[in-house]
């Protein structure tokens, strides 16, 4: 979920650029509001390169969270429980028994601040 949302955090970003040199300039042609591509994302683990899945529904979410987060939009203690609530619904779909934190640290969050 992090890369996720990390990348509508910086697509997000590179959309407003775009978007303020195209109003200072005619040159500079409007950009599209950025989206999603696609839901799969590699990782790096200990063991190496892994592929995720997220379903579409969900990554989009996360994508939104991540451009939200970005403009300033939404405060971060409410994206984490979104974000933590869509976690554990996709952790009992898979049957892991043990929680998987998101976003704690990619908002900069502390333990206690949840």
């Amino acid at each position: 979920m992090e890369k996720t949302f990390l990348e509508g955090f910086e697509k997000s970003e590179h959309y407003r650029q775009h978007k303020l040199m195209s109003l200072m300039s005619e040159k500079v042609e409007e950009p599209e509001e950025p989206k999603l591509e696609n839901s799969y994302q590699l990782l790096s683990t200990k063991s190496g390169l892994i592929m995720s899945y997220i379903p579409m529904d969900i990554a989009e979410t996360v994508f939104e969270f991540g451009m939200a987060f970005q403009r300033n939009e939404v405060d971060p203690l409410h994206i984490k429980h979104q974000a933590q609530i869509l976690m554990n619904e996709i952790s009992e779909q898979l049957g892991i028994q043990s929680e998987i934190d998101v976003l704690t640290e990619t908002l900069g969050l502390n333990v206690e601040e949840e």
